[in-house]
């Protein structure tokens, strides 16, 4: 009869250096994009408190 059970062995964790290691992607991208809509939303928000303080 075949195991249906799952193996539940957790993969051994790899700490590789060199030619073989797997590389990590390049965030650069993503980063400049959060910092982009960080400064959308920053200057969203100075727009409103410029505008209530203008108005009082």
């Amino acid at each position: 009869m075949p195991d249906l059970h799952p193996r539940t062995e957790q993969p051994e964790a790899r700490r590789e250096t060199g030619k073989n290691a797997e590389h990590e992607p390049v965030l650069t991208g993503t980063f400049v994009s959060v910092l982009l809509v960080g400064a959308v939303i920053t200057a969203c928000w100075l727009g409103v408190l410029y505008l209530f303080i203008s108005r009082n």
